[in-house]
C-alpha cells in the first residue's frame, strides 16, 4: 500500500505540515507551498522535494530585521538600508553588501537562517490552510539552497510544545517499532547526535511505542519528538501487535514488495532488523565527486552480482548485506555538499540501478533467469559513448529544457574531448547552458576562461564574460570584455550596445 497522495489544498489541523513536507520529499515534487494563518503568509519553494528557498509576507521575517536581531547590523546601519532600498528598489541584502555593513559570507548565512526561520515557525500551528502548487519555479528570483528536508523536519518538530497534540498524531501506543525496509527513508540526510541515534537503536522489531518511551533515557517529551520525526520520516515503521502486524509492516513500499507470493523478495517482516541496524549505524564512507563519478561509469559494464560487489553464489543475506551498505553510500537525499550538486543525477541512476539489481537477484525466478541471459552471452557490453554522443545528449537535454542533464552531458564530451582549438566552442555551448541556472555564473566563468586559453580569437567568449562582469558588478572587467570582442568584430551590436549601458 503506498503513501496517500498530496491533497493540493487542505487544513493543517487535518494535514501536519510535517506529513507534509515528508509527502512532498518522498514523492519527488517541485513546485510552491503557500502556508495561511490570520495575517501570516509564508511560501516555501521545493525543487525535487528539496527545501530551496521561503519567502514570508510577515515583516519580522524580512531579512533586515533578523539580522538586527541577530545583532549582525545596528540599527543606524538598518535604516540606512530601509532608505536606500525604498530609493533604488535593491534587495536589503544586496545594500547591506555594498555598503561594507556585512560580508557576502554574513549575507549568505542571513539568508539560510531566514529560510530556515520561515520554514520552522509554521510547525507549531494547529490551525490554517496549506496550498500547494505544483510546477517550475520562477529561475531569476529563487537563491537556490541544499537544506535537507530531514534536518528541518527534525528542528521543526522539536519545537512542539504541546504534549497532548503529540501523543495524538502518534501512533497507537501499543504499536511495535520497525525500521523501514525502504532504503530512501531509512538513509536520507538527516543528523542526529548520539542520544537521538540512541533512541533509534531501542525500535528493534520488539518493543512498542510505550515500552520506547518508557525505557529510553532521554526526557519523554524530547523522546515523543523524536519517535514522531521517526515515524513521519518512515525511518521508523510502526505495526500493530496480533494479527494485523503483517498487513501493516506489508505496507513500507520498500524494493521488491510490488509482488506478491513465493516468487517475491522478502517483505519487511522477513528482512531481518539486524541487517538494517548494520547498515544503518555502520561509519559512514566518504563520498566525493570523482567517486561517484566512477562508480556511475563503471557500473554502467557490470553485472548484476558486480554492481552489487558480491559473488555469483552469494547468499540471500549477503545480498540484503550488500545492497543496505551500497543504497546507504549512493543514497541522492545524503549528499547536501555544494560540490555534490553536480554529480544528483548520477547518484539517482546508481541507487536506481543497486535497487535493480537487489529486485532481481533476491528473487529466486528472477535471479535463474538473470543467470542464464549472462551464460548466453545476453548481457554484452555497450560500446564506450565518445564525445560526439556526449555533446549530441547535451544539445537533446538543452531542448528539452533540462539544463542540469545538458551541462552534465556537455561536461562528459569536454572531457572525453583532446585538447584542439574547436574544444573552445564547446566550452562555448557548456558555459552559456551553466550561466542559466541560478547561482552558477561564478562557474560559467571559469568554463569561459577555459575556452579562451584554447582560442582567444572567439568573439563569442569574450562577450559571455563581459555579461557576467556585468551581471556582479565588474563593471572594468566588463568593458576590457566587450572591447576585446570588438577587437575581432568592430560592429558587434551585442558588445556595442552593453559598453553603451556600462558608460551611461
Amino acid at each position: 500500500m503506498t503513501e496517500p497522495s498530496i491533497l493540493p489544498s487542505g487544513r493543517i489541523r487535518d494535514t501536519r505540515l510535517p506529513a507534509l513536507l515528508q509527502l512532498l520529499r518522498s514523492e519527488g515534487k517541485t513546485g510552491v507551498l503557500t502556508l495561511k494563518r490570520n495575517d501570516l503568509n509564508k511560501s516555501i519553494y521545493i525543487k525535487d522535494g528539496d527545501i530551496i528557498f521561503a519567502t514570508s509576507l510577515y515583516s519580522d521575517d524580512r531579512l533586515g530585521e533578523m539580522l538586527l536581531k541577530a545583532g549582525k547590523i545596528n540599527f543606524k546601519q538598518y535604516e540606512i538600508s530601509v532608505d536606500l532600498l525604498k530609493k533604488t528598489g535593491k534587495r536589503q541584502g544586496t545594500i547591506l553588501v555594498e555598503q561594507g555593513f556585512i560580508t557576502p559570507k554574513d549575507l549568505f548565512e542571513g539568508v539560510v537562517s531566514q529560510v530556515r526561520e520561515i520554514v520552522l515557525s509554521p510547525f507549531t500551528w494547529i490551525e490554517g490552510e496549506y496550498e500547494f502548487v505544483e510546477g517550475p519555479l520562477p529561475s531569476e528570483e529563487v537563491i537556490t539552497l541544499n537544506i535537507s528536508t530531514g534536518d528541518i523536519i527534525l528542528d521543526g518538530i522539536k519545537r512542539i510544545q504541546d504534549w497532548n497534540r503529540l501523543i495524538r498524531d502518534l501512533p497507537p501506543l501499543d504499536s511495535v517499532l520497525h525500521l523501514s525496509t525502504d532504503p530512501r527513508s531509512l538513509f536520507q540526510s538527516v543528523n542526529l547526535n548520539e542520544a537521538e541515534r540512541d533512541l533509534l537503536r531501542l525500535a528493534t522489531g520488539e518493543r512498542t511505542l510505550r515500552d520506547v518511551l518508557s525505557e529510553s533515557s532521554m526526557p519523554s517529551m524530547g523522546c515523543a519528538r523524536l519517535l514522531y520525526f521517526f515515524i513521519t520520516a518512515g525511518i521508523l515503521k510502526p505495526a500493530l501487535q496480533g494479527s494485523e502486524k503483517r498487513e501493516e509492516a506489508g505496507r513500507d513500499g520498500g524494493p521488491g514488495l510490488e509482488e506478491r507470493g513465493s516468487e517475491q523478495a522478502s517483505p519487511e517482516g522477513e528482512v531481518e532488523e539486524e541487517v538494517l541496524k548494520e547498515a544503518l549505524f555502520e561509519e559512514e564512507k566518504e563520498s566525493s565527486v570523482q567517486k561517484v563519478r566512477d562508480a556511475y561509469h563503471q557500473m554502467e559494464h557490470q553485472n548484476y552480482y558486480e554492481v552489487l560487489q558480491v559473488t555469483a553464489t552469494a547468499t540471500r543475506e549477503e545480498i540484503k548485506k550488500a545492497y543496505f551498505r551500497l543504497a546507504k553510500e549512493y543514497h541522492p537525499d545524503r549528499h547536501f555538499e555544494s560540490e555534490m550538486e553536480q554529480v544528483k543525477k548520477e547518484l539517482e541512476s546508481l541507487f536506481t540501478r543497486i535497487t535493480q539489481a537487489y529486485d532481481t537477484l533476491l528473487t529466486e525466478k528472477k535471479r535463474k533467469a538473470y543467470d542464464a541471459e549472462l551464460a548466453s552471452g545476453k548481457k554484452a557490453q555497450k560500446a564506450e559513448p565518445t564525445y560526439r554522443d556526449f555533446f549530441a545528449r547535451g544539445q537533446a537535454a538543452l531542448e528539452k529544457g533540462d539544463l542540469r542533464d545538458a551541462c552534465y552531458f556537455f561536461k562528459e564530451a569536454l572531457d572525453k574531448m583532446p585538447e584542439r582549438a574547436d574544444k573552445a566552442l564547446y566550452y562555448l555551448r557548456y558555459g552559456q547552458t551553466m550561466a542559466r541556472i541560478p547561482g552558477k555564473l561564478r562557474d560559467a566563468a571559469e568554463i569561459f576562461k577555459k575556452g579562451l586559453m584554447l582560442d582567444p580569437t572567439v568573439t563569442e567568449l569574450h562577450i559571455e564574460m563581459g555579461l557576467i562582469y556585468s551581471k556582479t558588478g565588474l563593471t572594468q572587467k566588463a568593458i576590457s570584455s566587450f572591447s576585446e570582442a570588438l577587437k575581432r568584430e568592430p560592429n558587434n551590436k551585442i558588445a556595442l550596445a552593453e559598453i553603451d549601458k556600462l558608460h551611461a
